[in-house]
């Protein structure tokens, strides 16, 4: 059984697209079947076709998404030395080679978005980040095989 760990953001946003792709998209859709249904001849009927691939797409991103909740954990940062990054954190860094400041939140795999700002545990820079502290520098080769240096400049644990 794999385990998921999220922030309390990241379980709180999963529950609400559970409950909007039961209670709007899964209703429309049923509408929509029926519509294509009331029109004829289902072996011809594109918009019928169309709507159960659809309603198909959406039972399986609602068994999914259930799934992943009903194996979700969020992390206690209680006893957690917060001075350093683990899980949770927010960062703050600087490049070192064009003084570009970046924030980046380690979330898990299902939580990360980098529209967000949210990166993977379990990605280059996360893994160099994990166990450093504020002022410590980490050197990351990124996956189209640059290197680069940041300095770390703040911590925060906000998420939880």
């Amino acid at each position: 059984m794999t385990k998921y760990f999220l922030t309390k953001d990241g379980l709180k946003k999963l529950k609400t697209e559970i409950s909007y792709l039961k209670k709007e998209k899964r209703p429309q859709i049923s509408e929509a079947i029926a519509k294509a249904r009331a029109s004829g001849d289902l072996s011809e009927n594109a918009e019928y076709h169309s709507a159960r691939e659809a309603q198909t797409i959406i039972e399986r991103k609602i068994q999914e998404l259930e799934n992943i909740l009903s194996n979700a954990e969020t992390a206690n940062i209680t006893n957690v030395d917060k001075s350093k990054i683990s899980f949770g954190a927010t960062v703050q860094l600087i490049s070192l080679d064009n003084n570009k400041l970046l924030s980046y939140t380690l979330v898990g795999e299902y939580e990360a978005d980098i529209k967000e700002n949210t990166i993977s545990i379990t990605s280059p820079i996360a893994l160099e980040l994990i166990g450093k502290k504020e002022h410590d520098i980490i050197d990351v080769v990124l996956p189209n095989g640059l290197e680069k240096s940041y300095k770390i400049t703040k911590i925060t644990y906000d998420n939880f």
